[in-house]
């Protein structure tokens, strides 16, 4: 009997902790209105909806809940993320992000696949913590997700530092998704590639990072819609004076490659858009030579 009467107490306290405990977490999250920020190509992010996943995972949604896939068939699965992410419409998110200069078009029947490629510039002379991003990428006309293959230069949510290295990203209105970093070398040729494919009657954005002087890269899938905007994009974070981007002072994409959502192969009209309230103000200058060839530029003085 008086075994029973201290099982029964014990019960009722866990009891009790576990019915306080769960509305206090609902509301630490809900009322927390300045959470820890973190460095994403898309801006920044709330740190606890950044995820890095295996390379070669497949992100899924359904009912508020985003289940990863790894190429081993783990299931990994995200809650809703609790704070809202406000995006300008594209083609160029200005504000809440560090876009500083690019380069997009729009396309009327939807973004099948867009390819390009471009060398790893060199080295910023002086390093302090900034970060750069180089990269292609895909929006829709609200600008409330992004998919993308970067290269960057510094330390982010993916991790990194005074080094290049590449990765595939996904950033939704909520959750962000990302590979894990593979680094690269100043001059090798880095080739991103965003295909949109289905089989089976499921349809996904393949976002692909490649080294292709060392066959190494990144891969992450995206069971999301495809796009009708492009952007070749470079964006920083912390820089603090012209010498802290790259000492090369410009990087060309070339071989740019798009075609739509019928299979044909079509010729990006490209707009040049400059942030011009970026500090510091290095120059900034985005043009295009062909169809096929985009550059951006920047002083380093």
């Amino acid at each position: 009997m008086v075994r029973f009467k201290y099982l029964r107490t014990i019960f009722i306290l866990l009891v009790t902790l576990l019915m306080t405990a769960i509305p206090i977490q609902s509301i630490a999250i809900s009322n927390a209105s300045n959470p820890t920020m973190t460095v994403t190509p898309y801006g920044l992010a709330p740190a606890v909806c950044v995820h890095q996943v295996p390379n070669g995972s497949i992100v899924s949604s359904a009912n508020g809940v985003d289940t990863v896939t790894t190429p081993l068939g783990t299931l990994l699965r995200f809650s809703a993320c609790p704070y809202s992410t406000i995006r300008n419409p594209a083609p160029e998110p200005s504000s809440n992000t560090g876009w500083v200069e690019d380069e997009n078009f729009y396309y009327f029947a939807g973004i099948n696949t867009l390819k390009a490629t471009w060398h790893v510039p060199g080295a910023p002379s002086s390093y302090s913590g900034q970060v750069i991003f180089f990269f292609d990428s895909e929006t829709p006309s609200d600008g409330s997700e992004i998919v993308q293959p970067v290269l960057q230069y510094g330390l982010t949510s993916a991790g990194g530092g005074a080094y290049w290295a590449i990765a595939s990203w996904y950033l939704t209105g909520g959750n962000t998704y990302v590979t894990s970093l593979v680094n690269v070398s100043t001059l090798d040729s880095i080739e991103g590639e965003i295909w949109y494919t289905c089989s089976n009657n499921l349809c996904r954005e393949k976002i692909m990072a490649t080294d292709t002087s060392t066959s190494q890269g990144t891969v992450l899938w995206a069971t999301a819609g495809y796009y009708y905007y492009g952007q070749i994009v470079m964006e920083g974070y912390y820089e603090q004076s012209c010498n802290q981007w790259s000492s090369s002072a410009s990087v060309s994409f070339n071989s740019i490659y798009a075609k739509d959502m019928s299979g044909y192969t079509f010729t990006p009209s490209w707009n040049g858009w400059t942030n011009t309230t970026f500090s510091p103000s290095c120059s900034y200058v985005p043009s295009y030579q062909s169809p096929s060839t985009v550059w951006l530029t920047w002083s380093t003085t």
